[in-house]
């Protein structure tokens, strides 16, 4: 979605890394502040890359997923707009 967004503004292929495209979704309304989307980052490779064998643990995870699935939610959702926008022809 974010790449999609970057080529609609013509920036692709100057923004390199993940951390360039997120600053600039940033810069255009569409992410939350950047230490929230920092945090759903390290989250998902806590998700990914972490196995608790603890319940506390996992119960944990879940509810910080749970926690920040809002803002990157209404991020996807501004992100969504922002295309239908560039898409339909200017009135």
């Amino acid at each position: 979605m974010w790449r999609r967004v970057a080529q609609a503004e013509q920036v692709a292929l100057r923004l390199g890394s993940r951390r360039e495209l997120a600053e600039h979704m940033q810069r255009l309304g569409l992410l939350p502040p950047g230490e929230t989307f920092r945090s759903a980052a390290e989250l998902r490779n806590r998700l990914t890359y972490e196995y608790p064998t603890d319940p506390a643990k996992q119960a944990a995870l879940l509810n910080d997923a749970l926690a920040i699935a809002p803002s990157l939610l209404d991020g996807v959702t501004r992100a969504e707009a922002y295309l239908r926008r560039r898409a339909s022809p200017e009135t």
